[in-house]
């Protein structure tokens, strides 16, 4: 074929995508937010919102509509994107069916469809895409329209799919019973979400074909039957929820071999017997919910030692609270409520610190409750419904104890409370010495230097004309971040930068205080070159460079975050005094050559110690709110001191940007919903729904580590970003959290995709 024929091929095809987008926007009837609104001529279509072309074909590979607030229904000229790789319709208000064309799109490796109204049936020749990936559908209406049975076809026809590894179709109101052919499902199946349906029958033999399989979500069903024991050769699952259905029989003590299991969900069926002690080889449990069902006899102990989270109310449970479980200090939840469960109340629970919800309701305890720790706190525990307890805090309005319990009581009071008070009081004094001491050296420190020097120390010089030389006179071309600038910031951001070093700060060369062109006051700070620019233009590359796509991996979002968190962690707790950010955001986060991110801006920094934290002393210290809106901390509006939970709100907000993709100010969050209550909604459950959807592609890493790992992320984005500024974590857990992620998506050092080797891929 000759170069002519070549180019007329090429604007041809073009012309296809161009006209299948056109009648893509056709068919929808309501767009509020103008996201199609330059979906025309005026420009190329490869610059359109939500449209990613390839570089080579300029045909559309990626189609991102999620979120757009857009009604109407699917043209069936989607199936003209031939090239289309990822199609993502998430989040919208879309109708009616999904066009049987969608079957054609044999490239297709991820389709998104989440939270919309669309109806049944789900077209059977998407089983012939056998490049499919994910299928995310839920929370619309695939089963209504004629399609509520059709789910046992449609899973029958996918069973073509070999390259599957996650399906979702939470809530869309399907019936009928599961087939026996879900065990034909892919072998690279690692997430089935089929929960908050109607499905009945009984959980299909053959299911341990399913090798591969994380995660298993059969919840809030109809279904019958027993456990089958072959659910324990799913060696690699790790999540097991089939809570609220009807299922009966005994929980299998082939559970003991689920050795990667942390999460399972059993509540709200009909199961008897006792709790098999096999259990106890689950040793990754974290959470275990039997809640209401009609297990007998006692808790084993080993089984109480597991997880830090445990639901285990509404059983006929008997016995008493186990004295090994005074080991477990990082327990959060224990509900024994609604059981036969008796004996006293063991003080030691009230001692557990990281306990959030203690509920010994409605069983046959006696003697006296404690009221330290735990037990001190009216919204932490609930012990109503024995009624032969006494004591306890005035709330409870139980009766007081014999005289001889409450000596008993005091005697342990005395060993446990009474030296631990002593020793804080010694601690106290040596606090308030070591308090004098440092206010001695801040004020020494806040002396001004003798020296006119904006930066003291051996830098080297540079004049206004150097600079306007190297960066081509200023050009906007040369221009990587943007920040504060102002004679405050500026004097601010050199008494921040004179004597802080650390490898995730940005680097200061020298500084210059001179004279420009117009014979103005010129003051600029030289830091070292950024080559990748600010993480601003990785998450959201403007409309011009959307051609050359700028796409962070999961692993290289992950290892950002963890650098800021670094950063924040030297801040916050390795400066004296500590300085506060207080404008964290993805403009101030810069990349360099291997991807090491760098946090720079500290124009509105304050510095914070115990005698300076409200005082006016430093330039920046003048009232106001300070940080850029969607990122600074709300506590902030109402006129509070600046403070290290200030920095971490912004933090919160970032991590949750970097993994969404979407803005704290974007459009889709009015109404009093934010991106923090976007992705809360999300969690656990749809967590794929929101993630930024090219994190996931080409991701070659355990499907079901990948979504674990998501959903930790996020939720220490939504920890960060707390209303309560004590409720939100600070750098130094936020940092040991993140690296414990990134451990276990390396299994345990090995290389995986070489999650440090990203750092070098663009």
């Amino acid at each position: 074929m000759s170069f002519v024929g070549l180019v007329k091929t090429f604007q041809l095809s073009n012309e296809t995508d161009r006209e299948a987008l056109l009648a893509i926007k056709a068919m929808i009837s309501g767009d509020p937010l103008g996201a199609l609104s330059l979906w025309n001529d005026s420009v190329h279509f490869c610059t359109w919102q939500g449209v990613i072309c390839g570089l080579r074909h300029q045909r559309v590979t990626i189609l991102n509509m999620s979120s757009m607030g857009l009604v109407g229904s699917v043209s069936p000229h989607i199936g003209n994107l031939t090239f289309t790789r990822i199609i993502y319709l998430n989040d919208n208000n879309f109708h009616g069916i999904i066009p049987q064309e969608t079957g054609r799109l044999f490239r297709l490796r991820f389709i998104g469809f989440a939270n919309n109204s669309f109806q049944g049936p789900i077209p059977m020749n998407l089983g012939k895409l056998s490049g499919l990936d994910i299928l995310s559908a839920p929370n619309n209406a695939f089963g209504t329209n004629g399609g509520g049975n059709e789910l046992r076809n449609f899973l029958t026809s996918i069973s073509n799919c070999s390259n599957l590894r996650i399906l979702i179709l939470t809530s869309n109101d399907f019936t009928g019973s599961l087939p026996h052919s879900i065990a034909n499902l892919s072998t690279k199946l690692t997430t089935l979400r089929l929960n908050k349906n109607y499905i009945s029958g009984s959980i299909p033999h053959g299911i341990e074909n399913l090798a591969s399989v994380s995660s298993l979500q059969l919840a809030e069903n109809s279904l019958e039957g027993s456990i089958p024991d072959s659910i324990g050769k799913l060696s690699q699952l790790e999540q097991l929820n089939i809570s609220t259905n009807s299922i009966s029989g005994n929980i299998p003590s082939s559970m003991g071999n689920l050795s990667l299991l942390y999460i399972l969900s059993l509540s709200y069926n009909m199961l008897n017997g006792s709790i098999p002690l096999s259990l106890g080889n689950c040793t990754k449990l974290m959470t275990i919910d039997l809640a209401y069902n009609n297990l007998t006899s006692a808790i084993p102990e080993q089984i109480f030692g597991l997880s830090s989270i445990n639901y285990f109310s509404g059983n006929l449970f008997k016995g008493t609270i186990p004295s090994s479980l005074a080991q477990l200090k990082g327990m959060q939840v224990l509900d024994l409520s609604c059981n036969n469960l008796s004996g006293q109340i063991p003080s030691f629970l009230g001692e557990f610190t990281s306990i959030q919800y203690l509920n010994l309701s409605y069983n046959m305890f006696e003697g006296e409750v404690p009221s330290e720790g735990a037990f001190g706190t009216r919204s932490a525990f609930s012990v109503v419904g024995n009624n032969k307890l006494c004591g306890g805090i005035t709330y409870l309005q139980l009766p007081a104890c014999p005289a001889k319990v409450v000596e008993k009581r005091k005697k342990s009071f005395s060993r446990r409370v009474l030296i631990p008070l002593i020793s804080t009081v010694v601690v106290v004094f040596v606090l308030l010495f070591c308090l004098l001491v440092v206010v001695y050296q801040v004020k020494r420190s806040m002396q001004p230097p003798s020296s006119t020097s904006i930066l003291q120390g051996d830098f080297p010089k540079l004049s206004y004309s150097d600079l306007l030389q190297a960066t081509n006179e200023f050009s906007s071309n040369n221009l990587i971040g943007e920040g504060s600038h102002a004679n405050k910031s500026f004097v601010a951001e050199c008494e921040a930068l004179r004597t802080i070093r650390h490898r995730n700060l940005v680097k200061i060369i020298t500084s210059c205080s001179s004279i420009d062109h117009k014979g103005e006051d010129f003051k600029a700070l030289v830091f070292e070159f950024m080559e990748n620019g600010s993480l601003e233009f990785w998450l959201h590359p403007r409309v011009i460079e959307q051609q050359d796509p700028k796409i962070l991996n999961l692993g290289q979002r992950l290892n950002t975050a963890i650098d800021v968190a670094s950063a924040l962690d030297y801040l916050h707790y390795h400066c004296e005094p500590t300085i506060i950010h207080c404008d964290l955001k993805p403009s101030n986060v810069l990349l360099d050559a291997d991807f090491f991110a760098h946090v720079g801006d500290f124009g509105l920094s304050r510095f914070l110690s115990a005698t300076t934290s409200r005082s006016n002393r430093h330039p920046s210290s003048s009232i106001g709110i300070r940080g850029t809106v969607g990122y600074v901390a709300p506590e902030y509006g109402m006129g509070a001191e600046v403070s290290t939970q200030g920095d971490m709100y912004s933090y919160g907000v970032l991590l949750l940007e970097m993994f969404t993709g979407k803005r704290p100010t974007d459009n889709m969050f009015i109404d009093n919903t934010s991106l923090c209550s976007y992705a809360k909604m999300s969690v656990p459950d749809n967590v794929m729904d929101v993630v930024d959807p090219r994190i996931v592609v080409d991701v070659e890493e355990d499907p079901g580590k990948v979504e674990a790992c998501l959903v930790s992320v996020l939720r220490i984005g939504i920890s960060c970003c707390a209303e309560l500024p004590s409720e939100r974590m600070n750098a130094r857990d936020v940092l040991v959290e993140l690296n414990w992620i990134r451990n276990v998506l390396l299994g345990g050092g090995t290389t995986g995709m070489g999650w440090e080797e990203t750092r070098m891929q663009n």
